[in-house]
């Protein structure tokens, strides 16, 4: 019998199949907020996939349960190899090879072998080859396969045609690619998504010129398969420039749901590395965006030698107070950004500090570590930092070490 459902996760899992179909940005957020509580979400998501009539929406569902990591959830999924529907069925797949599930190497085999679609067939492929990643030496009973090496697989020239029918994703897709491969990595790596393939395979542009081929590089920081097409580097210049909006802060407007540790991870380094303590600074008012701020007000904190930052900002007012106080206790304040740039300068400290947080609900409280370095400090500024929320009145507190810390993971 199945287990008795608490009634929030049904509904909960009613609600993501509805915004899935529907097409709502919201499914994102919804699918995240259950895998972060996989240990309570599986068994009762496993029940509800069961009691539920095959229908393509279901597939949202299977995703999220291959998501969660665990082989309790590969029963169901190879269940679902058997049905006749072709979402359900390349879902199933992709979290077989997601889960790298040996026991369902041989009916993944079967499939590729003898099944009458292409992108069904080539799913398999794939995720055989994830599960034989960490059974290699399975591969010898295997009859039907063939072998391929997903992300050492070459380099894609596309030509002028090519590239000018590759039309760029708009709405939610958009959103999305750019929350993964945010415009700071754009520029840093000149590539740029151009969508997403079966089994989650992302596809970049990257210049044919370079020296070095990057599609390991691409796979540990994004941790998915690449597919990378050489496009001319003019033309990858133009896309980037056509792709991305100007000045647009992805990374704090969409990267929350979709960056990767690493990526996180990364662009903090890009953004922190433009911090200068020893040279003068733009007012905090006088900031061209997020970013910028964040760099200006942590130079400050460095140069200053602060002990503990306080700001408080309350959304509704659009009020932001800045206090600043040194190692003696002396206290200074700081002219806030612009009202339009103060609630992004908020979630980029936050996103820069790696706070970890509960629900994100109100009264929620989170922390975090943020550390700079430079060639004119006498030793790296590591900051606790820590944020509550409540209501729509926010606080963040940065409180300054003397000693090296671990930082979080």
């Amino acid at each position: 019998m199945p287990h008795r459902h608490d009634e929030s996760h049904r509904w909960q899992f009613e609600m993501l199949m509805v915004l899935a179909e529907e097409g709502q940005e919201e499914a994102e957020e919804l699918f995240h907020k259950l895998l972060r509580q996989s240990g309570a979400v599986l068994d009762p998501l496993i029940d509800f996939i069961i009691e539920q009539p095959n229908h393509p929406r279901v597939a949202i569902l299977l995703k999220l349960a291959a998501k969660m990591g665990s082989l309790k959830a590969a029963p169901i999924l190879i269940r679902f190899l058997e049905i006749d529907i072709h979402e359900l069925r390349i879902q199933a797949i992709s979290g077989l090879g997601w889960l790298r599930a040996r026991a369902a190497l041989d009916r993944l085999d079967h499939i590729e072998g003898a099944d009458a679609n292409d992108e069904i067939r080539r799913e398999a492929q794939i995720a055989i080859e994830e599960i034989l990643r960490e059974f290699p030496n399975l591969r010898g009973r295997l009859k039907n396969h063939e072998r391929i090496a997903i992300a050492r697989e070459a380099i894609k020239k596309d030509s002028q045609d090519e590239i000018a029918r590759a039309t760029p994703p708009g709405g939610a897709e958009r959103r999305r690619l750019v929350g993964m491969f945010p415009r700071l990595l754009a520029l840093k790596y000149k590539a740029v998504p151009l969508g997403m393939g079966p089994g989650g395979v992302l596809t970049l542009a990257v210049p044919d010129d370079l020296e070095e081929d990057p599609r390991e590089a691409f796979r540990e920081l994004l941790d998915r398969e690449v597919e990378l097409h050489a496009w001319p580097r003019e033309r990858v210049n133009e896309r980037i420039l056509t792709f991305y909006k100007w000045g647009d802060e992805d990374w704090i407007q969409f990267g929350e749901l979709n960056m990767t540790a690493n990526v996180r991870r990364e662009i903090t380094r890009i953004v922190l590395a433009d911090i200068v303590p020893t040279e003068p600074h733009s007012p905090l008012p006088d900031a061209f965006d997020s970013g910028e701020a964040v760099q200006t007000f942590l130079s400050i904190c460095a140069r200053e030698a602060i002990a503990s930052a306080l700001i408080e900002y309350d959304g509704a007012a659009g009020r932001m107070d800045i206090t600043l106080t040194g190692g003696g206790g002396e206290r200074q304040t700081l002219d806030p950004p612009a009202p339009n740039m103060r609630t992004r300068f908020f979630r980029a400290l936050s996103i820069l500090a790696d706070c970890k947080s509960g629900e994100g609900d109100d009264d929620s409280t989170s922390e975090g570590c943020i550390r700079t370095e430079h060639p004119g400090l006498p030793g790296p500024l590591i900051a606790v930092v820590r944020t509550q929320n409540v209501g729509g009145f926010q606080v963040m507190v940065l409180e300054v070490v003397k000693e090296e810390r671990t930082e979080r993971n």
